[in-house]
């Protein structure tokens, strides 16, 4: 062995504040690294690589980085972790970070940051980034000594995961990478499986579930919304169970696609401004919704004082109280909690005494068949539709021969909303996509991220 690797050698056997970080990333279940190296953050660097339980992924660029971190969490429903360095290489990762805060995606972000001794001296590529990240992350803090770690670490997973999943972010400063420490002065255990989201009693979600189906009862066009809460709770069987004993009209948003197969007889399609004309009459004459983990964000609604207009009673299952208060509160019912529970309870108070919609069925059918979710093919063109079409079949022919789960990603733009409309989805299948910050440039690195899963 030569000098230089008898050097390289000692420095990776030494116990610093770097090694407590991977040692604590592992125990939390971590496997997968993307990252993207510099000067504050080489310790880290040096201590990840070195660990043979933990595979680092380096890309070229810290938004790519973040957002294969992003495509992993959520092809796995584990949190995804991405590491950078101070300065621009920080603010880099910012869009990522609030677009995982509004898509609701588990994501540890660690920043490499000036030593201690330099903070607010204007050093080079200092920036107070956990300021900078407040705003769009759950959680942000600064590391200054290594005893914080542990600790620090452990709530920083927990809270990426619980309730509304969401990013967490880091800031590692360079001296406190750099001190030496006791490995085993740390209590450093694995961390317990928690599920991707908090499983709430339902205590206290009795009277809104039992109002909630009163008003179905009561209701002759019903319109059910399924949103990608849905799908972070791992509820589409629990929805298609629902739609044994309920079978109302069904819409999606775009994040929410995957939720429930195309197939499905009450499957009608995306909603909203780049929906189908189908979904909207739909929803335009409703006289209840019942939305399962949607936002009722702008997309869907447009103008909220003409927004469904014949239904006196919007139902929002939501996790987040605060999302249920956010928008047409005055005519919601809140029905708080997780949807693994709040669903299959919704279900079993409604199977005693199944419903019937069959006349509101017909009616959709009539307007499908006066406005179908169709184009008109020019064999002149190469149309958006028709690719998709093509996909479709292609993917239906390779999925035939190989079983494969397949997983969609992609880009923002008009691509984006053909897929939401004519893509496929079967049991089983993702779909990914920026839909809260509508972020260019997330596809492929979500794509990859996926892939690395």
């Amino acid at each position: 062995m030569n000098s230089v690797q008898t050097m390289a050698t000692q420095l990776r056997m030494q116990n610093r504040g770097a090694d407590l970080m991977a040692r604590l990333l592992r125990a939390q279940g971590v496997e997968h690294v993307m990252a993207l190296t510099g000067g504050a953050i080489m310790e880290s660097m040096d201590a990840l690589e070195a660990d043979e339980q933990l595979k680092m992924h380096i890309f070229q660029t810290e938004p790519g980085a973040a957002w294969a971190a992003m495509g992993y969490a959520r092809a796995t429903g584990k949190v995804g972790v991405c590491v950078v360095t101070s300065g621009p290489a920080a603010t880099n990762t910012i869009t990522a970070i609030a677009d995982a805060y509004r898509d609701n995606v588990p994501l540890l972000v660690i920043t490499g940051q000036v030593p201690t001794f330099a903070r607010d001296t204007d050093a080079f590529q200092e920036t107070n980034i956990t300021d900078i990240a407040a705003p769009t992350a759950k959680k942000v803090y600064y590391v200054s000594t290594p005893d914080e770690l542990p600790e620090m670490v452990d709530e920083a997973f927990r809270i990426a995961k619980s309730g509304r999943p969401g990013p967490v972010l880091i800031d590692f400063t360079k001296d406190a990478q750099q001190a030496e420490v006791d490995l085993d002065a740390y209590q450093v255990q694995a961390a317990p499986g928690v599920p991707l989201t908090t499983p709430p009693s339902l205590n206290g979600t009795e009277p809104a579930l039992d109002e909630a189906v009163a008003l179905l009862r009561q209701a002759q066009r019903p319109v059910m919304i399924v949103g990608y809460g849905t799908v972070l709770a791992g509820a589409e069987q629990a929805l298609q169970d629902l739609l044994e004993v309920a079978p109302c009209p069904v819409v999606h948003t775009l994040p929410g696609k995957s939720a429930l197969p195309n197939s499905h007889a009450c499957q009608y399609g995306m909603l909203g401004m780049h929906g189908f004309y189908v979904a909207n009459w739909m929803v335009h004459h409703a006289d209840l919704l019942i939305s399962f983990g949607s936002r009722f964000d702008d997309r869907i609604t447009g103008d909220m004082h003409q927004f469904a207009p014949d239904a006196e009673r919007l139902i929002h299952f939501d996790i987040d109280p605060g999302q249920v208060d956010k928008v047409l509160a005055h005519r919601k019912l809140g029905v708080i909690g997780d949807l693994r529970h709040t669903l299959p309870a919704f279900y079993r108070r409604l199977k005693s005494a199944p419903l019937n919609f069959v006349s509101w069925h017909d009616e959709i059918a009539h307007i499908e068949a006066k406005y179908p979710s169709t184009y008109q093919r020019h064999p002149e063109a190469l149309q958006a539709q028709y690719v998709l079409q093509s996909l479709n079949e292609a993917v239906r022919q390779h999925v035939a021969i190989t079983g494969q789960k397949v997983i969609y990603t992609t880009e923002v733009g008009d691509h984006q909303m053909w897929a939401g409309q004519y893509l496929d989805m079967q049991p089983g299948w993702q779909f990914m996509t920026s839909s809260g910050q509508g972020a260019m440039g997330s596809g492929l690195p979500m794509a990859i991220g996926a892939q690395i899963a």
